[in-house]
């Protein structure tokens, strides 16, 4: 199935509970740019609470206020995001040829990391700052492995197309 590059930037979220099938690079990183967009300006825009470091050294805020709004920010971007950005990841990565199940790793650590910010930020508000928190050097941790696998499924993500069919099917684009 050949679609135009018009299409294209709409083409995740018409086939977002499609993963099967191939997206080429220009469906895959207009779609992943409004997603990295999302997530560095709806904190500083959408927010009382721009930064979970701020909202740390902020102690005179009550736990229950911080941690609502930053699940509910958080969390909002997360549940729109998660699965188009999963099947445009996965058929990108059928595009190159490579098994779309590379990119569910990305899924867990990204729902961890998630967690774990919640629970260290409930626990920084309530000590005052959020290296008290028991569970600083496992978010740190988990946040560095989610980085690098999120590095190494991108880079899986710019090669090429593949121009013939594969085991995918067709290319999206001639």
């Amino acid at each position: 199935m050949k679609i135009s590059e018009n299409d294209a930037l709409l083409d995740p979220l018409n086939r977002m509970l499609d993963f099967s099938g191939r997206s080429s690079r220009s469906q895959f990183w207009p779609f992943l740019a409004i997603y990295i967009a999302a997530t560095a300006l709806v904190p500083i825009f959408g927010s009382s609470f721009p930064d979970a470091g701020m909202v740390a050294a902020t102690v005179q805020l009550n736990t229950s206020q911080v941690l609502s709004d930053y699940v509910l920010r958080d969390g909002l971007i997360f549940a729109v995001f998660v699965i188009p950005l999963m099947s445009v990841t996965t058929r990108r990565l059928h595009d190159a040829g490579w098994s779309g199940r590379y990119a569910a790793p990305l899924l867990v650590l990204h729902l961890a990391v998630f967690l774990l910010q919640a629970k260290v930020l409930a626990d920084g508000v309530q000590a005052g700052t959020p290296v008290r928190s028991p569970f600083f050097g496992l978010l740190g941790a988990i946040t560095t492995i989610y980085n690098i696998a999120t590095i190494g499924i991108a880079l899986l993500c710019a090669l090429p197309s593949n121009p013939d069919a594969n085991r995918y099917g067709e290319p999206q684009f001639s």
